[in-house]
Parts: C-alpha cells; sequence; structure tokens
C-alpha cells in the first residue's frame, strides 16, 4: 500500500471548526515575535520552525514518547511525522525500568 493510498481524501476529511478568538490571539502573539527590533529579530521561517518544534516535543511529552500516538494526534502519516523529528533534531530517549526482585518477570505472574 502506498503512503498515497493511505492518506484520505481532504474532501473526506471532518471540518474542525477552528476558534477564531484563539487563532486571533496567536496570530498576535506571533505578529509580536515578528516585530520585535534590532538585529536579533526572528523571520516567520524561524518563528514557524520553531513553533513546530515545540508542538512535536510538547505533544510527544503528552504521550510519553508514543510516536504512533503523537503522529495519529497531529494528523499526521508516520513516515511525515519522522521526517519532522529529523529535521528539528528531536529523539525520544527510552528508559527501562526493571521490576523489583520480589517479582516475577513475564505472563506466568
Amino acid at each position: 500500500m502506498t503512503e498515497d493510498a493511505r492518506r484520505p481524501d481532504p474532501a473526506e476529511r471532518p471540518s474542525v471548526p477552528v476558534d477564531a478568538a484563539a487563532l486571533d490571539h496567536l496570530t498576535d502573539e506571533l505578529l509580536s515575535l515578528l516585530s520585535q527590533g534590532g538585529p536579533d529579530r526572528p523571520s516567520l521561517k524561524a518563528v514557524m520552525e520553531s513553533l513546530e518544534r515545540n508542538v512535536i516535543v510538547r505533544t510527544l511529552t503528552t504521550f510519553n514518547g508514543h510516536q504512533a500516538k503523537t503522529a495519529a494526534f497531529l494528523q499526521l502519516l508516520p513516515t511525515t511525522f519522522s521526517a519532522k523529528m529529523r529535521k528539528h533534531k528531536v529523539a525520544v530517549e527510552c528508559t527501562w525500568t526493571d521490576l523489583p526482585e520480589d517479582e516475577p518477570a513475564g505472563p506466568g505472574r
């Protein structure tokens, strides 16, 4: 199955209303960042890339590093999400915890 076969037709996607007030607030915040004076003034591209990276990191944190759940929440194909993680140099660190010595491991608990 190709990626295009898994991607829903835009006409079939459910239409989710965007909160106009929240969008206006976000736009004001972004314009505030862009209107900073001086040589360190960020470009729109830099602001949008930082925003995308922050959304990825915060959503990954919400889903405890589970990349498939994060991609689904963001409505991205897993391959697209992986590419964005590579682009922004986001890595998920796996940590394993051992069971205490007195609890047997495995399905025969």
